[in-house]
């Protein structure tokens, strides 16, 4: 059985655009949402610091 990171990263792009179409489709049909406006940024860096601590650094080929 294939461990979970390696699932995880297969399936990553998929999973980045299933959060996308969500996140829409929730913030057209739930009232309020653009309060949550101030978590988008923190969100994405949050992201983004994930995927950079896949990348080794003692080796950047």
């Amino acid at each position: 059985m294939r461990n979970l990171r390696e699932t995880l990263e297969e399936h990553e792009a998929g999973i980045y655009f299933g959060s996308v179409v969500l996140a829409t489709l929730v913030s057209q049909v739930v009232p309020g949402t653009p309060e949550l406006e101030v978590g988008i940024n923190p969100a994405i860096a949050l992201m983004l610091f994930v995927t950079v601590l896949q990348v080794p650094l003692s080796d950047p080929r």
